[in-house]
């Protein structure tokens, strides 16, 4: 069902009307705070969150080399890590980080870049000693919450990455440097946007002696109002072969 399209001049008079009233009685901490008209608890008020994928997928947004460039990464990854891995299935282990936060106070967090997970061989954890490696992928999506009023209060444009396709002594397809990331977040004044990012599980979606791990990476999101607290995610299933499936 399409949303009915609002005037400039009407958004704009129902932001003023709702930022006056509030800021007139000293905002959301007042000692004796005005009960929200109804048209305010409307606007503070999302009734659909929804996620569709991108056409702009192949625009990377201003990331850290190392995602862009499997060349520019370490040579190896740093040995706690693989010391301690956040997971593992028969001969696949996963490394990195299990969760990481993509968006703080509603702006994108200034680690995102820094995090990232990989599926490789627990007898060679080191992506320079594999060959085959393809990417980066790239697959784009777009989430936005609307309110009672029918305007667009919050959006957000993610992306999840992958290198693909690593063989190690000329078997199996693993994968590096799999993230999500966002580079485009918009809430309106009075809402505030946490999300983060999770690896959900790790499977091998072939057989032992030539293993495809697959992982399912899950965005994690909630808004807050002074009338409404909502979450909600956005999961994907993501194999060695570069192959990205929804699951929501």
């Amino acid at each position: 069902m399409k949303l009915p399209l609002i005037s400039k001049a009407i958004l704009t008079s129902a932001l003023s009307m709702v930022a006056a009233s509030l800021v007139a009685n000293t905002g959301f901490a007042s000692t004796q705070p005005k009960e929200l008209s109804s048209s305010e608890q409307d606007f503070f008020t999302v009734t659909s969150i929804k996620v569709t994928p991108t056409a702009s997928a192949d625009v990377m947004p201003a990331i850290s080399p190392c995602l862009v460039s499997l060349t520019s990464c370490p040579a190896t990854l740093p040995k706690d890590q693989i010391d301690n891995p956040i997971g593992s299935i028969g001969d696949i282990i996963a490394i990195g980080q299990n969760i990481w936060k993509i968006v703080e106070a509603g702006k994108p967090s200034a680690h995102i870049v820094s995090n990232s997970v990989s599926a490789l061989p627990k007898e060679n954890p080191h992506w320079t000693m594999m060959t085959n490696w393809q990417g980066p992928m790239v697959k784009g999506y777009h989430m936005e919450a609307v309110n009672k009023l029918g305007i667009k209060v919050v959006s957000m444009d993610y992306k999840i990455l992958a290198y693909y396709g690593g063989k190690y002594k000329g078997k199996g397809q693993y994968l590096t440097n799999l993230t999500m990331i966002t580079d485009n977040v918009s809430v309106a004044w009075g809402y505030d946007l946490q999300a983060t990012a999770e690896l959900m599980d790790l499977v091998n979606t072939a057989d032992e002696e030539n293993p495809v791990p697959g992982c399912t990476l899950q965005m994690k999101w909630k808004t807050d109002t002074v009338v409404q607290h909502r979450e909600g995610s956005h999961a994907v299933f993501v194999k060695g072969d570069g192959s990205v499936k929804d699951l929501d």
